[in-house]
């Protein structure tokens, strides 16, 4: 689960998110002429990838982390399954599909 905004993955400019103006920034979307964010333009398998990168923990450990174990806490139930190729080396994981 992510607080991302619909313009995550977008460059940089303006786009439109609920019939408003919105802006992209490199790590967060903002209403134009404000720098407060109004979420996260991180993508969660970035996010995935950083948080092994910079805490040291496995992969199989991060993953649940971030997706099945804050789903369960809000009650939500999984929705499908992602099928995706970890690149250790680059600290990567690559979303290959995902199946409902």
């Amino acid at each position: 689960m992510t607080d991302a905004v619909g313009q995550r993955g977008c460059p940089l400019a303006a786009t439109r998110s609920a019939g408003r103006r919105s802006s992209c920034l490199p790590r967060a979307a903002s209403l134009p002429g404000c720098f407060e964010p109004r979420g996260s333009a991180l993508r969660l398998d970035a996010a995935i990838g950083n948080t092994v990168r910079f805490t040291g923990l496995a992969i199989e450990d991060v993953v649940p982390m971030a997706s099945t174990r804050p789903a369960e806490y809000v009650g939500i139930s999984t929705a499908g399954k992602v099928v995706a190729e970890w690149d250790a080396a680059a600290c990567a994981l690559r979303i290959e599909r995902v199946t409902s």
